[in-house]
């Protein structure tokens, strides 16, 4: 992120402003302390399956709540009636619950009276400090998934492509994360450094090599991201390329987008 030019030169003439995060920026459940941190993750947790529906399905609304939206949405007391008063941060929470509405199944979210959020099949009274570091981590990681894809959709448009090649790219971009996850859900929480986090270049490489295959088609692409990923090479030179893929990444983001885009973070 260090390296990329953020100079107005580089941006793409389609490039709007900065793109809102198509999720909660995680540093926004660092701030808060205490009941107002715990009501943080509990109103993400509950908002969580149904936004995910509408992100898996590109809702052009996913791309509309910017930071204080979130902010606003994730600190109310959704079960006071203060939160439903005519204030501008309840005004934005409403705005956000009618953009969820199509997805959500269970009426007693929307009525005010939600249940006890869930995490991975587990129902959680309290959100321990064990929970909220992996929540961090899934919002880590799920943007950065969904991020590469929402670009590589930019640069490379599906609307004239048959459906049947619109899933193959698509899956192409899926194996970048895991080789046997057919989602671009997180389906458990890693209990130690895998895929692309892997703390060993040869552990990376062959997802870096699915990342490589993506990113090759992409415009303006450098020389390094011709040339296969090959475990038979030393360390060094795997992470000489690995640099020089993850830099042209961020800076093509940059381009389009006007930020830096998320990247994943290890568990431990």
């Amino acid at each position: 992120l260090d390296l990329v030019d953020r100079s107005a030169a580089r941006l793409h003439p389609t490039n709007t402003g900065p793109l809102p995060f198509i999720l909660p920026y995680p540093r926004l459940f660092l701030t808060p302390t205490g009941e107002r941190q715990q009501r943080f993750f509990r109103n993400w947790l509950l908002l969580r399956e149904p936004w995910l529906v509408m992100v898996e399905q590109d809702a052009p609304s996913v791309r509309q709540v910017r930071n204080q939206m979130w902010r606003d949405c994730l600190s109310t007391d959704i079960n006071s009636d203060s939160a439903r008063t005519g204030t501008k941060a309840a005004d934005r929470r409403k705005y956000i619950c009618e953009l969820l509405a199509p997805c959500y199944k269970d009426e007693d979210i929307r009525s005010g009276s939600p249940p006890l959020p869930s995490w991975f099949g587990r129902t959680l009274d309290v959100v321990a400090q064990r929970d909220m570091r992996e929540v961090i981590w899934e919002l880590y990681e799920l943007s950065f998934r969904f991020e590469i894809l929402m670009l590589d959709r930019l640069l490379l448009p599906r609307n004239k492509e048959t459906t049947e090649r619109v899933i193959l790219r698509d899956n192409l971009i899926r194996r970048c994360f895991s080789e046997t996850n057919d989602s671009f859900r997180v389906l458990e929480i890693p209990t130690d450094n895998v895929a692309l986090a892997s703390t060993r270049v040869k552990g990376r490489g062959k997802l870096l090599e699915q990342l490589r295959r993506v990113m090759v088609d992409w415009p303006n692409r450098p020389g390094a991201l011709k040339v296969p990923f090959d475990p038979k090479r030393s360390d060094e030179d795997n992470m000489v390329q690995e640099e020089a893929m993850y830099a042209f990444y961020c800076q093509t983001f940059y381009n389009y987008f006007g930020r830096a885009p998320v990247l994943p973070r290890r568990v431990c």
